[in-house]
């Protein structure tokens, strides 16, 4: 039997939904279920913390409102952080970069005193105030790209919520998939599809982070409680898919492999890109369902903590991770 039809899964999330015929029709990426069950043997994989437990920043630092605006502000900047030199920043005598380094730029820039966190603000932020907050080793890619979205952040939030974030969850009536569905279509920044073989597909990568986010990081009864987030799926970016092809769980095609092994660009939304996110969220599906007797609990965005922080070790002769000019990820 085929096991997308074997497993016991709720499509009501329409990346799930939109992805599963992606992943039915891929031809130039599958998913080995031999090494899903492999991985699935390692006991020591359950004990990865949350990801952002394991940031550069400490966010218990911070009231409930300013970790909103952060977590707001951070997944609305989290892309494309490759490049040539890659594009690192120092924070507290250390260097990062990545995600890691978006964060310490947002708490670097908030200690220096731009008002960072104050959501009313953010459609006014100057051209060299944004600068200097991304300005690290290099200027950060797509630097105008991400200057427009911090204004269209500003100004939808503004415009749709009196700049409180806060409402924006409630609107959603705290729940996951809702919520998800409010960041869409408030912020056009947010929407992450694309069409594959005539149809739309849907991978809401840094809207799904955002929710999940501030699900579990923010313990605070006045805010209210998001529930639900065992329906948000595994996050489709660069990393995931990487850390899944070394464990042999995402195998390419040979044509798709030696493009990615030589750090060419892959085209956004082409065919080889859409597969390759669609395997990535439907593989860790399986690895939630594989897990299921033991950690009934267990949902996607745990196992996405736990590979993300696991990409981020590094061995001498790992290959390339594929790349994509692209703000979905």
């Amino acid at each position: 039997m085929n096991p997308l039809f074997a497993m016991r899964i709720d499509l009501t999330n329409s990346v799930l939904d939109s992805t599963r015929r992606v992943v039915e029709l891929s031809t130039h990426v599958t998913i080995d279920h031999a090494a899903i069950g492999s991985f699935c043997t390692d006991q020591y994989l359950l004990t990865f913390p949350h990801w952002l437990e394991a940031a550069p920043v400490d966010f218990e630092t911070y009231d409930s409102l300013s970790r909103l605006s952060f977590l707001l502000l951070f997944n609305a900047l989290s892309f494309r952080y490759w490049g040539e030199p890659k594009w690192s920043t120092s924070y507290n005598g250390a260097s990062y970069d990545g995600s890691w380094g978006m964060i310490a730029a947002i708490a670097k820039a908030d200690q220096d005193g731009l008002p960072i966190l104050d959501s009313h603000s953010w459609s006014s932020i100057t051209d060299n105030q944004f600068r200097c907050m991304l300005t690290g080793n290099v200027v950060i890619p797509r630097f105008d790209s991400r200057l427009n979205i911090f204004r269209e952040l500003g100004t939808q939030l503004q415009a749709s919520f009196n700049g409180n974030i806060q409402r924006l969850l409630s609107q959603g009536n705290y729940d996951a998939l809702s919520i998800t569905d409010t960041i869409i279509a408030t912020f056009k920044s947010f929407d992450d599809s694309a069409v594959y073989r005539g149809v739309p597909v849907h991978f809401r990568k840094r809207a799904q982070l955002f929710v999940s986010d501030v699900a579990r990081t923010i313990d605070d009864d006045s805010l209210g409680r998001i529930k639900h987030t065992d329906k948000l799926t595994a996050a489709a970016d660069y990393k995931l898919p990487w850390i899944l092809r070394r464990l042999g769980i995402l195998r390419y095609d040979p044509s798709l492999a030696a493009r990615i092994d030589r750090r060419l660009l892959l085209k956004p939304s082409s065919e080889e890109e859409i597969e390759i996110r669609a395997c990535t969220i439907w593989a860790v599906q399986y690895i939630v369902e594989q897990l299921h007797r033991r950690l009934p609990s267990l949902c996607a965005i745990d196992v996405n903590d736990v590979l993300w922080l696991m990409s981020q070790a590094h061995k001498p002769n790992d290959e390339p991770y594929h790349l994509c000019d692209t703000t979905a990820y």
